[in-house]
């Protein structure tokens, strides 16, 4: 709260991104899955989902909390979760064998998404339970040339479980945000533009043109970030950095519907 007020920032935001599952080692000790070994029905269906004791109520305690700062020094709370793509191909799968089951498998990738989704869901009930004031869904689904599967892969096994949790928040009234690190320009039609969303995030300047962007979908979408973390801001003088936010805001405030931040954390 204290670095908050120190920048100038609105809000703070709490993150629940991974899903923490768990399994039991050979001395019958729980692990978290951690380590890309859920790449088969077996291992699948041994593992151990979240439960109140372990997982939701530490982490309610902790949300309650957040909460209570923020509001004690009127700041909002951005609550960011729901990588249910990334946590598989980057915690709990394989990076090559998932999105090969996006393809071969896709009952596996069906269920994987289901266990994860389950548990997103009940962590965001609890989150507008406790009062966050801002949904910001977090999945890198590409990379700096173009999504890493189909537009048709992600629409059928990817985008209906986002939809889902869009409209919790929805249902809750409050804004919501996604991120993806990438390129998802070649999505913005099959895919961001059917979620439901207010704002659309990082935008990287590496992939994506955000003129462009705000030229074509600005009506009807807020976009937010494309400030260079490894650009002026990292390694330029205070002026160049200055000159680069300058030319963002002079571009991008009218019509509204920007919000100046950087292209990644």
């Amino acid at each position: 709260a204290e670095i908050c007020q120190n920048i100038g920032m609105d809000a703070m935001t709490l993150e629940s991104l991974w899903t923490p599952l768990k399994y039991k080692d050979e001395k019958g000790e729980l692990k978290l899955v951690n380590n890309q070994s859920i790449n088969d029905w077996e291992s699948l269906e041994n593992i151990i989902e979240p439960n109140w004791e372990m997982d939701f109520k530490p982490r309610r305690d902790v949300i309650r909390e957040y909460i209570k700062v923020a509001r004690a020094n009127n700041l909002g709370v951005v609550w960011c979760y729901g990588a249910i793509f990334q946590c598989c191909y980057f915690f709990l799968c394989d990076f090559n064998q998932f999105l090969l089951k996006t393809m071969q498998d896709k009952a596996f990738v069906k269920r994987i998404f289901d266990i994860c989704v389950k548990y997103y869901m009940k962590m965001t009930e609890i989150a507008i339970e406790e009062g966050v004031d801002v949904i910001f869904l977090a999945d890198d689904i590409a990379y700096k040339v173009s999504p890493f599967i189909s537009n048709e892969a992600l629409a059928e096994l990817w985008l209906p479980h986002i939809q889902k949790m869009v409209k919790q928040g929805r249902d809750a009234g409050l804004p919501i945000m996604f991120h993806s690190c990438g390129n998802v320009e070649p999505a913005m039609d099959d895919l961001i533009m059917k979620m439901d969303l207010d704002v659309l995030n990082p935008i990287e300047p590496y992939s994506m043109d955000i003129y462009d962007i705000k030229k074509r979908y600005g009506d009807r979408l807020g976009l937010s970030g494309n400030i260079d973390i490894a650009g002026p801001l990292a390694f330029g003088k205070p002026e160049e950095v200055r000159k680069e936010v300058r030319e963002h805001m002079e571009k991008l405030k009218p019509g509204g519907r920007y919000i100046l931040s950087t292209n990644h954390s």
